[in-house]
């Protein structure tokens, strides 16, 4: 994978902070990092901290990522993504909402673990 990772498991929820240069195929490679982690951890809520995640999203990858987050996370997991201020667009929040996933892709921490928790 090129996407380092670091993995932590709290009492309530899985946190995975990721970085590295963003391609379609990493994210796809991690989205099932994603669903086997919070397997292993026994966690259905998980955080996910792509602030260090570099490069061009375009539209089309943040649709297909949320498609394909869909299909891997089901309604089972319960997703909430951290993104850089200024680059976050839903775009991928929607594609996976419109397919039955539970997913929130804002820049507030704060406002991830409301969601995430509640």
């Amino acid at each position: 994978m090129g996407f380092d990772v670091q993995i932590t498991v709290l009492p309530d929820h899985l946190r995975i902070v990721n970085t590295g240069e963003f391609s379609l195929s990493e994210l796809f490679e991690f989205i099932g990092l994603v669903k086997s982690e919070a397997g292993k951890a026994g966690r259905n809520n998980v955080l996910v901290d792509s602030r260090g995640i570099t490069g061009n999203i375009s539209e089309a990858d943040r649709f297909m990522g949320g498609q394909r987050s869909a299909e891997v996370f089901g309604s089972k997991l319960k997703v909430a993504i951290l993104m850089p201020v200024g680059t976050v667009t839903k775009m991928a929040e929607l594609a996976a909402g419109n397919r039955g996933a539970k997913m929130l892709v804002t820049d507030s921490e704060e406002e991830a673990l409301e969601w995430l928790l509640s």
